[in-house]
């Protein structure tokens, strides 16, 4: 709710806005015919929402309707009022205290300008640090309330997101280092969902990703899954308005070949061997770099896998791989199949810059960050290494593979399952 002395400040803002609205509802009342219902008396906002019992504070005009605005207030500078709650009426219609938009913002702000003949035009600000220890309003995602042929509403979602690239920070050392530890300090954690935030805000995707799955990695106290809700809130709201930072690509279609067309190509291949036409070998050289454009292969489709244990027990397996926003990250998700409501894996690929490799996060079924590197990725397939083993993944056409999951056991590296993937359309 608004302090006492910004309630003050807009109660002359106030007053001239009831007097304008005052003189609208009497040019309408003007022009109606000889007849008509009697003049609607000057609004004033209801009793039970924002600026309850004062004048509006500011009115528009859209699609010639007369709209006004009823807020609880903040001082701060620049265009419009900045509220942190919102009702937004239409005087003339027949309900008219019933608000045709209305929000409340706990911890964010709206600000609302008045635009000639397009209603009113809202924006999001969320109080974010900036590449310091101070914090400032950062604008997140706009939207009007205005009128149409259909009504009156909210429309009209947009990303008014104008973070600099200045504000990256990679903060993959501080999840590791906080995911290894226990229960951190609430302070502790609004920092870094706080910070996680703009980073996501800037296209970083494993940001967003840690941040969807922060209370499943790091041990948070019960206080702090307010501030958690909010952070998850806020990235959902700048998505929803398109903004690109937060939005993967669409799915590409998957070809998948037939049984009669995958014999073919491996009787072309077979043929080839025999008649002596595979190019000859090629000297060694320096291994490829890996990046994520070297396990690409893995995304689109559903990857079903059938294999068994090390003990005999069948394993059979569902897999799907995504592209993260502006393909800069992979996220997968890993279950077994035939199972409804089987719990998931979930996981994602991304490369790091320092060392320089691809590395894959996924949260442990019981809780906590499970961490792995891709250590060899080409043409034959990939490779995984890990605290808990490692998994080697061979390339049998576009769309098989082999997968063999080894640990560390007295030194020696032993199997302990075995599978055979096909790619399916989704």
């Amino acid at each position: 709710m608004s302090s006492p002395r910004s309630r003050g400040a807009v109660r002359l803002v106030a007053a001239a806005c009831l007097i304008a609205t005052t003189h609208a509802m009497a040019a309408h009342s003007a022009a109606v015919p000889a007849g008509s219902p009697a003049p609607i008396a000057p609004f004033k906002c209801p009793g039970t929402g924002p600026n309850a019992g004062y004048a509006p504070q500011a009115m528009a005009r859209s699609a010639e309707r007369t709209l006004v605005l009823c807020a609880d207030t903040e001082p701060a500078e620049g265009r419009g009022v900045v509220a942190t709650a919102v009702a937004i009426h239409e005087p003339a219609s027949k309900t008219p205290l019933k608000p045709i938009f209305a929000a409340e913002e706990a911890v964010n702000r709206l600000r609302v300008e008045a635009i000639p003949d397009r209603g009113f035009a809202l924006t999001l600000e969320a109080l974010l640090p900036l590449g310091g220890p101070e914090y400032a309003w950062t604008p997140i995602a706009g939207f009007d309330v205005a009128c149409g042929p259909e009504g009156c509403g909210e429309r009209g979602a947009r990303c008014t997101l104008t973070l600099s690239a200045s504000f990256k920070s990679d903060l993959t050392g501080k999840v590791r280092q906080l995911a290894r530890g226990g229960r951190i300090e609430p302070s502790v954690a609004q920092r870094l969902l706080d910070e996680l935030t703009v980073q996501a805000l800037l296209g970083e995707d494993v940001a967003a990703w840690t941040v969807e799955h922060f209370d499943r990695i790091v041990g948070i106290p019960p206080e702090s899954k307010a501030a958690l809700a909010d952070a998850r809130g806020l990235l959902a709201r700048a998505r929803d308005a398109g903004c690109d930072a937060l939005v993967p690509p669409g799915d590409q279609p998957v070809v998948v070949l037939s049984q009669a067309e995958r014999a073919a190509q491996i009787k072309e291949k077979i043929d080839q061997k025999r008649a002596g036409k595979d190019e000859p070998a090629k000297p060694s050289a320096a291994p490829a770099a890996i990046d994520l454009q070297t396990v690409a292969w893995l995304v689109g489709g559903r990857w079903e896998g059938q294999g068994k244990m090390a003990d005999g027990s069948a394993l059979h397996v569902e897999e799907t791989y995504r592209w993260g926003p502006a393909r800069r990250s992979i996220r997968f998700q890993a279950k077994n199949a035939g199972k409804s409501g089987a719990a998931a894996v979930e996981g994602i690929l991304f490369f790091e810059p320092i060392p320089g490799k691809v590395i894959l996060w996924n949260v442990k079924p019981g809780g906590g960050l499970s961490e792995s590197a891709v250590t060899r990725a080409d043409g034959k397939g990939m490779e995984l290494l890990g605290p808990d083993g490692r998994v080697k993944l061979g390339l049998q056409g576009a769309d098989a593979q082999s997968r063999t999951v080894e640990q560390l056991q007295t030194g020696t590296w032993t199997t302990v399952a075995t599978a055979k993937y096909q790619r399916h359309p989704r």
